[in-house]
């Protein structure tokens, strides 16, 4: 398989991203015409990348460290919110009306904000590490899966909590394992195929000790985990798939509207997932 390739292009840093920035732990999330990171020494930096604008911006600190936690959107109301991660079962929503994440790319933060517009929701039950995050029926959150770094295990299990409710808390999700495939996973990603139906792509599954090769889904209606035959290619390197070591996929949406997710690996590759049609693609980094 030849390489495509790609430049990077230097973005004004107005928040001192470049000096900040911790690649090990750090998480990410796109939104519209905005890349949101965590990042920092202690993983309680918040940075909005404005793709139109090619900037960097420093918007606002968490009050927690959530080094490999996960970030998810909640349109309802418009907040970004931040989960669990290494040695933390908190959960933080950022609501601040300055930033308004459906016109990211029409906003210019230069300095940093009050750190006050982060809220504590419920606890989740676990901690959970390298796990994906997505609202489903525009109120329950879920979680999926991911690595429990206190007690050093994966997890196989889901818990979600109703967004709707103020006084919500997590819950752990019952399902059906139809075809008994291993659940106990992290590094993988999950997309939103419909209100009931979740797509995981990648991962690694850390009770076979391999990499996760096939496409599964989840069934909200029914609460069962399902997949189909559709594995990932055979290619080359054997490491691409190796997705436990600091890499991970993140969606984003290109220029003609379709929805891929990405995974940058251990030799800075990227490896491209077309959503729809589940083809796959490698670029490569070019200086």
């Amino acid at each position: 398989m030849e390489y495509r390739t790609f430049k990077l292009n230097e973005f004004a840093d107005y928040g001192e991203f470049e000096q900040t920035f911790q690649p090990q732990g750090s998480i990410f999330l796109n939104i519209m015409n905005g890349l949101v990171i965590i990042t920092g020494g202690n993983h309680d930096i918040f940075f909005i990348y404005n793709f139109q604008k090619n900037a960097m911006n420093r918007v606002s600190k968490l009050k927690d460290n959530h080094s490999y936690g996960g970030l998810v959107f909640y349109e309802e109301e418009n907040a970004l919110i931040c989960c669990s991660g290494w040695h933390n079962k908190r959960v933080e929503k950022y609501t601040n009306s300055d930033i308004t994440f459906n016109h990211i790319a029409k906003q210019t933060q230069t300095k940093s904000t009050s750190n006050k517009i982060w809220t504590q929701l419920s606890e989740m039950n676990l901690e959970r590490s390298e796990c994906p995050y997505i609202v489903l029926n525009k109120t329950y959150l879920y979680s999926f899966f991911g690595f429990n770094c206190p007690q050093m295990k994966y997890l196989d299990s889901i818990e979600r909590i109703n967004l709707a409710d103020q006084n919500g808390t997590w819950e752990f999700v019952q399902f059906a394992n139809v075809k008994h495939l291993s659940t106990h996973r992290k590094s993988h990603s999950c997309v939103k195929l419909s209100e009931d139906e979740i797509l995981f792509v990648g991962g690694y599954d850390g009770m076979n000790e391999k990499a996760v090769e096939d496409f599964t889904f989840f069934n909200s209606e029914k609460s069962e985990i399902t997949s189909n035959e559709r594995k990932f290619p055979e290619i080359v390197f054997n490491h691409i798939y190796n997705f436990q070591k600091n890499s991970f996929f993140v969606p984003f949406i290109d220029i003609g509207g379709k929805l891929h997710y990405t995974s940058i690996d251990e030799k800075e590759n990227i490896h491209v997932v077309e959503i729809s049609s589940l083809q796959y693609d490698i670029f490569k980094f070019e200086d």
